[in-house]
């Protein structure tokens, strides 16, 4: 089971344990080369993101394995909008279409930034 270090809120905290196993196993599905434990690390950097963008007052984005995670989420609706309401604030999902301008400069250190403002330490695989 993944924790999260002294001090430092839990992300996976945000969903029960059937949520957190429905939205790790539709990850497990869509990428079927990641094993169950990356899927999961990749469910709870996705959780981080997600309460960062709640609280934000400036578009996030998240990195492309975040946003498979974030895929996975979404794919479950009701789950989504019971993290949204957990955290006070429906998280909207705004993808980048193809042949669109590429994200803003600095949309990294800004994401990485709103994380850690919401009491998270971001891991660095996820975000590289």
């Amino acid at each position: 089971m993944l924790t999260a270090a002294p001090g430092e809120r839990n992300a996976r905290a945000l969903l029960d344990a059937d949520e957190f196993m429905t939205v790790t196993a539709t990850l497990a599905r869509n990428e079927p080369d990641f094993g169950w434990v990356y899927c999961e690390q990749v469910i709870v950097e996705t959780l981080k993101f997600v309460a960062a963008a709640a609280q934000s007052d400036e578009r996030l984005s998240p990195s492309t394995i975040v946003d498979k995670g974030l895929h996975a989420l979404l794919e479950n609706t009701e789950i989504h909008y019971a993290v949204g309401a957990r955290l006070g604030v429906f998280v909207h999902h705004y993808p980048t279409l193809p042949g669109a301008a590429p994200v803003a400069p600095g949309w990294l250190e800004r994401t990485i930034a709103a994380i850690r403002r919401v009491g998270f330490t971001e891991d660095p695989e996820m975000w590289a």
